[in-house]
């Protein structure tokens, strides 16, 4: 057998400082592909166990198999960090990811992220109150994340050739295993998250947070199993 496998990471990123402004840009590229190639036989008597290769046997080759597949992924992304002073942070994420587990017209998937903060601690209005509350913040985020869980051909229809008797003759005939699914495409699950995170007396830490996750297109019962005797 033979299993291959090929990344490509490429990055860029750009910070920068204006006074009390503090900005990080990153942008990059990644691409995944997977190759395996399998081949199999058995074949009996072999000659001597220094060669262990099938023509170094006599006997009769049996259990012939074979197979092959290959899966890629593509994906670019980005990313914004920004923060004023310390109190406002903002962060924006994105991505964009083709699939070859998916039908040509359905491979790509945009996946927005976004997430905001407020440490309202450190405004002045909140220093009478440091001594108690030593730390607090609110926060937001909403982001949406894929998933391209199936296997590498379920879009696809997948048969094997297979002998029926007919009139007394072996006659060959296509059997369709599964059948493929074009419409399949990204799950999406969207998650949205809004919380207090708080320091009382600089010992204890205490969270209070609304947390809502949503699967949208779900993967789950689009593949469609089953089979078909074609006759030729």
């Amino acid at each position: 057998g033979k299993n291959e496998r090929q990344v490509i990471d490429l990055f860029a990123d750009y910070t920068k400082v204006i006074g009390k402004h503090n900005m990080h840009l990153l942008a990059g590229y990644n691409q995944k592909c997977y190759k395996s190639q399998k081949f199999s036989g058995t074949r009996q008597d072999l000659l001597s166990y220094q060669t262990p290769v099938l023509d170094a046997a006599t006997g009769e080759i049996t259990d012939l198999g074979g197979s092959a597949s290959d899966y890629a992924l593509r994906s670019f992304f980005g990313r914004l960090n920004y923060d004023y002073a310390g109190k406002y942070l903002l962060e924006a994420n994105l991505r964009y990811d083709g699939s070859s587990k998916f039908a040509p017209d359905h491979r790509w998937g945009l996946f927005p992220s976004i997430s905001a903060g407020w440490m309202v601690s450190r405004e002045n209005f909140f220093q009478p109150l440091l001594t108690v509350l030593t730390s607090f913040k609110l926060r937001a985020s909403y982001g949406e994340l894929g998933n391209n869980g199936i296997g590498n051909y379920d879009w696809q229809n997948f048969y094997s050739v297979v002998k029926y008797p007919f009139n007394e003759t072996a006659v060959s005939a296509l059997v369709y295993n599964d059948f493929g699914n074009e419409a399949i495409t990204w799950e999406s699950t969207a998650i949205t998250n809004i919380g207090i995170d708080t320091r009382l007396f600089d010992k204890l830490d205490l969270t209070i947070q609304y947390y809502n996750k949503l699967t949208k297109n779900s993967l789950k019962g689009k593949i469609i199993k089953g089979s078909v005797l074609l006759l030729g």
